[in-house]
């Protein structure tokens, strides 16, 4: 049986609370004569504060005071019958009265389509079709409740719910093969656990290839510890997987000595030697790094690994205020097929690394080409900012007086040009200024 204590949705508690606090009283006056009216009105305040008390029960999960409080209640109050069957019909399931369970439920989707519980008192009455063994009953709600989109934890139960109704119709071979795909995917770990724990149960062995499918899913869903944790079961720690694991851990000594080994053993040689700069860099030896990146560049195939590689080795020489070396590795990758955006990116960097390294007139230029290709007036505002502040350093090594002041003009033009391309963006603002 289904017990999940996570089956209450934050939406729907919310609903309950509304409820708990805004019952008004609920029984009408059949005369108007004294007496009558106060019988009336304690009848209505008996019956809201019983129904306050049971709908507390339910958001507290004490099941046993939800159904002394409420089952009387049924049929009573048409205007939130539909709550009180589901309220109900969720705490018989979880007593295990699951045929009164399903009763209720179902005449809630019967009787009630526009109600705030109709989707949920699906799967609700699926896990109760399951725990009275109604397999073909529960599998068909589940199915159609698979239908409603509905968040990942519940499509995880209906899913987990199918498999179970497999086994119970004495379908093993078919719930095996359910319940495998299923704990192979799962994202819910306690679902996960409790597929895995049905099939030990079955005595059904899990294939090594589910497991390293379960491992592949787990490290895609950022799991890392988890897939580790599988992947030492099936003794794969000499994998590229592994070595993932222990990189995306951030355990970079030993990442290093497998991806090393890997390399060693011509075994995911590209990707072990990409990661392998990576975590060179990351501890520190950017030598080792730059050589590993330089070493990918020649050896790549494609152009886009080629250009990957040069960026990283350009950008470890930024790192160690290496700039002039920088600057050529750059003029290596504007020499390679670039898409535009791509050479626009490049260029900036280009510009900067020679500013850096005290070539003004390498960087200026380059800006003046920048300028010239077609940009975005946020982009052109941040080049013409740029391009004022190199003149401003050319301003400080001009002697000429005559070239000083040619130069404060252009700088003033040149700031004024930026603040009219993007007048109130960073750059256009920090040009008027």
């Amino acid at each position: 049986m289904l017990r999940d204590r996570k089956i209450l949705s934050p939406g729907i508690t919310s609903l309950v609370l509304v409820l708990c606090f805004s019952l008004i009283p609920l029984a009408g006056f059949a005369k108007s004569d004294k007496k009558t009216e106060s019988q009336a009105a304690v009848f209505s305040e008996k019956a809201s504060k019983q129904l306050k008390s049971g709908m507390q029960a339910f958001i507290d999960e004490d099941w046993k005071q939800v159904s002394k409080k409420l089952s009387g209640q049924i049929g009573k109050h048409e205007r939130i019958n539909d709550y009180l069957l589901y309220m109900v019909g969720v705490a018989e399931r979880h007593q295990g009265e699951c045929s009164s369970a399903a009763k209720h439920l179902n005449k809630l989707r019967q009787h009630y389509k526009a109600s705030v519980y109709y989707n949920d008192a699906l799967l609700e009455a699926a896990q109760a079709e399951l725990c009275a063994e109604n397999a073909v009953s529960a599998r068909t709600k589940a199915q159609q409740y698979l239908k409603t989109k509905p968040v990942r934890r519940h499509k995880e139960q209906a899913n987990l719910l199918i498999g179970k109704s497999y086994f119970i119709a004495g379908d093993k071979a078919t719930a095996k093969a359910k319940l495998v795909e299923f704990w192979t995917h799962a994202r819910e770990e306690d679902l996960a656990n409790e597929a895995r724990q049905l099939l030990q149960d079955m005595n059904a062995t899990i294939s090594s290839q589910a497991k390293w499918d379960r491992a592949r899913h787990l490290y895609k869903q950022r799991e890392w510890v988890k897939a580790k944790k599988i992947l030492v079961d099936l003794g794969a720690q000499d994998s590229f997987l592994f070595a993932e694991c222990i990189f995306r851990l951030r355990d970079y000594p030993r990442a290093k000595k497998l991806y090393e080994s890997l390399i060693a053993r011509k075994v995911s040689t590209g990707r072990a030697y990409g990661r392998l700069a990576t975590v060179n860099a990351r501890i520190g030896d950017y030598g080792a790094a730059i050589k590993q990146n330089l070493k990918i560049a020649r050896r790549s195939g494609s152009s886009k690994g080629q250009r990957r590689a040069l960026k990283k080795v350009a950008f470890l020489h930024k790192d160690q205020f290496e700039f002039e070396k920088a600057a050529k590795v750059i003029e290596e990758l504007l020499q390679k097929p670039l898409q535009p955006r791509e050479k626009i990116d490049t260029l900036e960097d280009y510009a900067w690394v020679n500013y850096r390294a005290g070539k003004y007139d390498i960087a200026l230029q380059t800006l003046e080409d920048l300028l010239l290709m077609k940009l975005k007036k946020e982009r052109k505002a941040k080049f013409l900012f740029w391009k004022g502040k190199f003149l401003e350093k050319q301003l400080t090594l001009e002697e000429d007086k005559e070239l000083k002041q040619a130069l404060k003009e252009t700088i003033k033009a040149t700031y004024g040009e930026a603040w009219k391309h993007d007048k109130w963006g960073y750059y256009g603002l920090a040009g008027l200024r």
